[in-house]
């Protein structure tokens, strides 16, 4: 699909510049793509280039003979420009693969990061096995901040609620919403289709609003480089707009220069809300957390019933950890965990040994939680982690049904006696079916997912159940009330976004959590 079609006018202009040898480079890269993706306008080309052909070598015998050249002689020049023409389309196509075009780094891959309570999807195609977006790919933005970062390092910036769609590398349209665009020097050309125009890109920063349901009209601005905008309304010409300068469109569809208003566009991810436990530091029995952009919560050790329990310390793997150990005790937080269906990432140091296997009150055989917030007697509405579970060495359920485990169960158990990191990542991609994705780390790396029973899709609002509270080490599920494991745990983090391999591995290895650019 080539999303701006040219008319034939144009069409032919760029034919007939291409033939002349007067093309400038932005107008050929465009010829390139267009060339590349549609037979139908190839076989124009290759047309335009016979017919071309066969006058250059009519007027060639005119000035030579001063008569009409044969019917028949005429043909056979035609055949050999069309085959000339057919070498020079191959060779176009040839050096498009052979220029910067192509992924600088072969080993880089396209992602989408989501910002902290974003909530999006793919509406049609995604990320193929090369590591590319396939063609056509449709982003929806329901609310929040999505960046998109391409094989070249193109990055667009998505604010909700927006749909973009990404044709291909040069090629993308921008139905709804708001969209920053900073583009890699190697994607020279790159346009953006709306309803009422077309922004091309050369070499730049610049931002697209349209149909935000704020405004009736359409606003450009660029932040850095040169863009050209190029209205569908009849007559209108086009514009060019370069670093500082903005334009919108009328109710003709005619776009005039506007202010540049700054902070109309988000021009970087939000950092990711978080909170943190070292445990480092006690407080009158408590734990204080370290936080941004959520509220901070004190962690708070206590004894099942009626039981005093004391905040108990051993060295952890960075620093102090929680020793939970004696099995009658647990902590709890007032913060109620990540609420809606968005991404998440729970991630925490554990020692311990074995966790035996517990009966529910329905009788199924069970492991305990780890770490759980939300209210398990209601499906979707609550949050767990849980190690060393039947079918794998993780498993994250929400409510009664949803368990989604890690690994097979000849896999190593981390739960050894020593020191091993743990990481539950929900994604906030969501399937046809409406279930989550989930991925789960141990010591810093992904591990096989199995056993997926996630027919039950995760609430709106699972934290606004009232009282819900962050438990570590704490089962409610035990037919004869609460009860613990005998653990230490260390380091835990609750992040309302979805944590990249990269992030993962550095959380790992330092405690600290790198930018994801």
């Amino acid at each position: 699909m080539i999303p701006f079609l040219p008319t034939n006018r144009e069409l032919e202009q760029l034919f007939q510049d291409q033939e002349d040898g007067v093309i400038d480079p932005s107008d050929r890269l465009r010829l390139m793509n267009l060339l590349r993706h549609s037979p139908a306008l190839r076989h124009a080309y290759l047309e335009h280039m016979a017919v071309a052909a066969g006058l250059h070598g009519l007027a060639k015998e005119w000035g030579e003979n001063h008569e009409l050249v044969p019917v028949r002689q005429t043909r056979k020049i035609s055949r050999w420009f069309l085959a000339t023409a057919a070498a020079a389309v191959v060779a176009i196509l040839a050096v498009w693969g052979l220029s910067g075009r192509q992924p600088q780094n072969s080993g880089t891959l396209a992602k989408v990061i989501a910002g902290a309570d974003t909530s999006w999807r793919f509406e049609a195609g995604g990320i193929g096995e090369n590591g590319d977006f396939l063609p056509d790919t449709k982003l929806v933005v329901d609310q929040g901040t999505l960046e998109i970062i391409t094989r070249t390092q193109s990055r667009y910036l998505l604010q909700g609620a927006s749909v973009l769609e990404i044709h291909d590398s040069l090629h993308a349209s921008l139905t709804a919403g708001k969209g920053w665009f900073d583009m890699a020097p190697s994607d020279k050309g790159f346009s953006v289709i709306t309803g009422r125009s077309r922004v091309t890109d050369f070499g730049t920063r610049f931002g697209i609003a349209t149909n935000t349901g704020t405004s009736p009209e359409e606003h450009v601005q660029v932040g850095s480089g040169k863009v050209r905008l190029e209205s569908r309304a009849p007559g209108a010409a086009a514009l060019d707009l370069t670093t500082g300068q903005a334009a919108s469109s009328g109710a003709d569809g005619h776009y005039r220069v506007a202010p540049y208003q700054p902070g109309l566009f988000v021009e970087r991810l939000p950092g990711p809300k978080m909170i943190h436990w070292s445990f480092d530091h006690e407080e009158g029995g408590e734990f204080p957390s370290d936080s941004d952009g959520i509220q901070s919560f004190t962690m708070k050790v206590k004894g099942f019933g009626a039981a005093e329990a004391k905040a108990g310390l051993l060295t952890g793997r960075f620093g102090s950890a929680l020793d939970l150990q004696s099995g009658d005790v647990f902590a709890e937080s007032d913060f109620p965990g990540i609420s809606g269906p968005g991404p998440r990432t729970v991630a925490f140091w554990i020692k311990g040994e074995a966790v035996k296997g517990k009966l529910t009150k329905t009788g199924e055989r069970y492991i305990p939680s780890i770490l759980t917030w939300g209210d398990p007697t209601i499906d979707g509405a609550a949050w767990s982690v849980r190690v060393n579970c039947y079918s794998g060495p993780v498993g994250t359920q929400w409510g009664r049904r949803g368990l989604v485990t890690a690994g097979k169960s000849t896999l190593q158990k981390p739960l050894d006696g020593g020191w091993h990191h743990i990481a539950s990542v929900c994604t906030g991609n969501i399937d046809a079916s409406r279930r989550p994705e989930i991925k789960h780390y141990i010591d810093g790396k992904l591990v096989q997912t199995a056993n997926r029973d996630n027919m039950t899709r995760i609430k709106d609002g699972p934290s606004e159940i009232p009282g819900s509270k962050v438990r570590l080490n704490y089962d409610p599920a035990v037919p004869g009330g609460p009860s613990s494991a005998t653990i230490a745990i260390d380091e835990v983090w609750i992040l309302a976004s979805a944590l990249t391999d990269h992030q993962i591995e550095a959380l790992y290895l330092a405690n600290e959590i790198p930018e994801e650019r």
